[in-house]
C-alpha cells in the first residue's frame, strides 16, 4: 500500500491533547488540503475558523457540553438505551476537554447558498481531507458534531447561512492510539454487477 493508503489506514480517533502549540504553518497546510478536496460546480461552499484563543474556546467549550447534556437527557427520556449503552462502552462522555485542550480547533461551516450544488457533500469532503491531512502531520482530531450546532454562529459571529458540520480539534495525541479498529471488510460493504 502507499503513503495515502496508510495514513487513512494509521488515523485514529483523538480526544485527549498536549498543550503544545502547532508548528508554524501546519493549520494552513490542513486547510489547504481541504481546499483541494472536489466541490459541486467547483463553489468549495464552505467557511473554516480557526479558533485558537483560550477564551473562545472555553465559550465554545461550555455551550457545547449545555447542548450535549440536553442531547442525553432526551435519549434517556424517550429510552434509547442501545444508543446509550453504546456510548458508555466508547466512555463518551458530556464533558469535553479537548475542546479546552487542543490548541486549535477548526469549526467548519456549509454555505447554504450553494445548497443546490451539493454544498453539504462537498463540505463533508473537505472535512475528510483535513482530517487526514492532520493525521499525515503527525497531529490528533476528532469530528464533534453536538446538536444543535448554532450556539457556533453565535459565539464565533458567523452570517446563519453558514451552516455549522464539524469542530475538529488540531493537537497531538497525549497517547497514539494505534489499535487496529473494527473496520467491516471490502467483501461485507461490497456488491459487484459485472
Amino acid at each position: 500500500m502507499g503513503c495515502c493508503y496508510e495514513v487513512m489506514k494509521q488515523r485514529r480517533t483523538t480526544r485527549r491533547y498536549k498543550r503544545d502549540p502547532l508548528p508554524d504553518g501546519v493549520v494552513e497546510r490542513i486547510i489547504q488540503a481541504g481546499i483541494y478536496a472536489p466541490s459541486g460546480s467547483n463553489k468549495s461552499p464552505y467557511l473554516v475558523a480557526v479558533v485558537s484563543d483560550f477564551e473562545v474556546k472555553k465559550r465554545i467549550r461550555e455551550e457545547a457540553e449545555a447542548v450535549e447534556r440536553e442531547f442525553y437527557r432526551k435519549k434517556r427520556a424517550v429510552g434509547e438505551k442501545e444508543f446509550l449503552d453504546w456510548v458508555q462502552k466508547k466512555d463518551i462522555r458530556v464533558t469535553k476537554p479537548f475542546l479546552t485542550e487542543a490548541p486549535v480547533l477548526l469549526v467548519v461551516f456549509e454555505d447554504s447558498r450553494w445548497s443546490d450544488r451539493h454544498s453539504l457533500e462537498s463540505t463533508w469532503l473537505t472535512i475528510a481531507y483535513m482530517i487526514l491531512a492532520a493525521e499525515q502531520e503527525g497531529l490528533g482530531t476528532v469530528t464533534y458534531t453536538p446538536e444543535p450546532k448554532t450556539f457556533l454562529n453565535t459565539i464565533l459571529g458567523i452570517e446563519e447561512h453558514y451552516r455549522p458540520q464539524v469542530i475538529l480539534p488540531l493537537g497531538f495525541p497525549q497517547v497514539r492510539n494505534r489499535k487496529v479498529g473494527n473496520r467491516p471488510s471490502v467483501e461485507e460493504r461490497t456488491t459487484y454487477f459485472a
